[in-house]
């Protein structure tokens, strides 16, 4: 159990040391424990588990704001599977929207969001000996 806890110990102590980005407002209260913080976290990669959610997420990792029909076609997933995706990550506070006349943008809610997409492709990509993604 040792073990365990000194991965806790990393996690929190990295999350203390990641502060310099944009701060958000998150659904669980300041006085969250680890163990409850681990399982936002799991609900967190559960919601990033999804190809067609992630394809969604890294369109909107280039660009700073787009509407559910351009993400449908830069994704090639349809418009009613991104609204339901778009939904889905804005409850979970991934994305944010706006709405300009008959049009609703979406974006990522902050850098955690960008440093979270970039770590994981930096990742694959090194491990498949391509570099830097």
């Amino acid at each position: 159990m040792a073990t365990t806890f000194g991965i806790y110990e990393r996690i929190f102590r990295y999350c203390g040391e990641v502060t310099d980005a944009p701060i958000t407002t998150h659904g669980h209260p300041a006085e969250t424990t680890q163990s409850e913080h681990l399982s936002l976290m799991a609900d967190l990669f559960g919601v990033l588990s999804d190809p067609s959610r992630l394809r969604i997420l890294m369109c909107l990792q280039r660009r700073d704001e787009v509407c559910v029909n351009d993400l449908s076609a830069d994704t090639h997933v349809s418009e009613s599977a991104v609204s339901h995706a778009l939904r889905l990550l804005r409850a979970h506070g991934i994305v944010r929207s706006r709405r300009e006349g008959r049009q609703i943008f979406y974006a990522l809610v902050d850098e955690h969001v960008r440093v979270l997409l970039d770590a994981t492709a930096d990742h694959f990509a090194r491990a498949h000996g391509r570099g830097a993604a």
